[in-house]
């Protein structure tokens, strides 16, 4: 599989494909990448396809995961992929909500 040997090989992305509390389906992969600030990866995923409004089981979008992360290039890439800033999760917050709920002001 191109993309499993893409993670193992190229040094730059500080993802641990092997590790236990990840399988390796697409949407966990993005999170693992975005949480990490692996930007070059991200882009790779969405060039193979990856769509950046998918949610997750909490309605977590990719733009909420950078919200969280903090990370401000891949939170303007999602934007700049029209991912709704006013998505919500289950919970009623959106990404800017998140942004402050984890001090990353830098983002608002």
């Amino acid at each position: 599989m191109p993309l499993l040997r893409y993670l193992q090989t190229n040094r730059d992305n500080r993802i641990n494909i092997l590790d236990d509390r990840y399988n390796c389906n697409t949407h966990k992969l993005m999170a693992l990448a975005i949480q990490n600030g692996s930007y070059n990866t991200i882009k790779l995923f969405v060039e193979w396809g990856v769509d950046c409004s998918e949610k997750d089981a909490s309605d977590f979008t990719y733009l909420h995961m950078a919200a969280i992360s903090g990370h401000v290039n891949i939170f303007l890439y999602f934007l700049s992929k029209q991912v709704s800033i006013h998505s919500k999760t289950q919970r009623g917050k959106t990404a800017i909500e998140l942004a402050k709920q984890y001090g990353h002001n830098h983002l608002i």
